[in-house]
């Protein structure tokens, strides 16, 4: 009973530190990020609630992110550019070098077209191939 048991917390942890394959977010994306209306409300803004851009994932473990801000935009009034790092872990995909210039998206939904993505609970990004 002990052996299988250790069997089972063996295979749980070897599979469950990467449960989506990171291939498929290899190659570039066109990306959108949002915020719902609704979380809008507490931030008094006739600005836009949404950011267009492009994020390319490569194999090495590199990203690039691009957003396009304007002086309407929630998110910048100018476009952002930033080269950094990406590792999977859980239902998490990993942004940025070390825990002081990093980022967590929540992974809400996966497939080869479309990735669904979540930011401190109210900041959508969808990515499209």
């Amino acid at each position: 009973m002990k052996t299988i048991f250790s069997v089972v917390i063996f295979i749980f942890a070897l599979t469950n530190k990467n449960m989506f394959n990171s291939n498929i977010f290899h190659g570039n994306w066109k990306a959108v990020w949002s915020i719902s209306k609704k979380n809008l409300d507490s931030i008094p803004s006739p600005k836009t609630n949404t950011m267009l851009g492009h994020v390319s994932f490569e194999e090495n473990g590199k990203v690039y992110l691009e957003g396009f801000g304007n002086s309407d935009c929630i998110f910048s009034s100018d476009t952002i550019s930033y080269n950094t790092s990406w590792t999977l872990e859980n239902n998490k995909l990993i942004v940025g070098h070390n825990q002081l210039n990093q980022f967590e998206y929540k992974i809400n939904s996966l497939s080869k077209d479309e990735i669904q993505l979540t930011l401190l609970d109210d900041i959508s990004l969808v990515l499209r191939k």
